[in-house]
């Protein structure tokens, strides 16, 4: 969706292109699973979910990237069916390829990313989500918006959302 965004006028060759290849690979291996990557705050806030029909029913899993705090800046302001969309998906796997909120280095900005984890699992509690991957494991010295996204800071400390994540998963 982020290459709709972009290229809206290529976007329908990009389709073309991934229903060939979708067929090829099919042919080479039946087992392989196939599919494309959307962002979850851009396909939900544009209202793109008429996207995923035009791969013409060759996504073999619905993978999806969330980072809500990079689109939303106050926590509270999410609501507590921000995922609920997803209940819609009923015949298709979901994996969340990435998801993170930025744990700010300090006691308020982990608190943040923990709730936000325990949030996160409770809302896709019953929907159909096969797999979910949190971005970092460690934070990134390059700075920007993914700084402090990992569990554990640079340091070597865990933090808070660490704990839950080892005892959810």
């Amino acid at each position: 969706n982020g290459y709709y965004l972009s290229n809206p006028d290529d976007f329908f060759n990009f389709c073309t292109l991934y229903q060939e290849t979708y067929d090829t690979l099919r042919i080479i291996n039946s087992e392989l699973i196939i599919a494309v990557s959307f962002q979850y705050e851009i396909l939900n806030g544009n209202m793109q979910w008429d996207l995923l029909n035009a791969f013409d029913n060759k996504l073999d899993v619905i993978c999806l990237t969330t980072y809500p705090d990079l689109f939303n800046s106050d926590y509270k302001e999410l609501p507590s069916d921000y995922y609920s969309v997803l209940e819609n998906i009923e015949n298709t796997p979901i994996i969340f390829t990435e998801i993170g909120w930025q744990g700010k280095n300090n006691n308020a900005g982990e608190k943040l990313q923990a709730e936000f984890l325990i949030d996160f699992v409770t809302q896709n509690d019953g929907i159909n989500v096969e797999l979910i991957v949190w971005s970092l494991l460690h934070d990134w010295e390059g700075g920007g918006a993914f700084e402090t996204m990992g569990l554990i800071d640079l340091s070597g400390r865990k933090k808070e959302a660490w704990n839950i994540w080892v005892e959810i998963f």
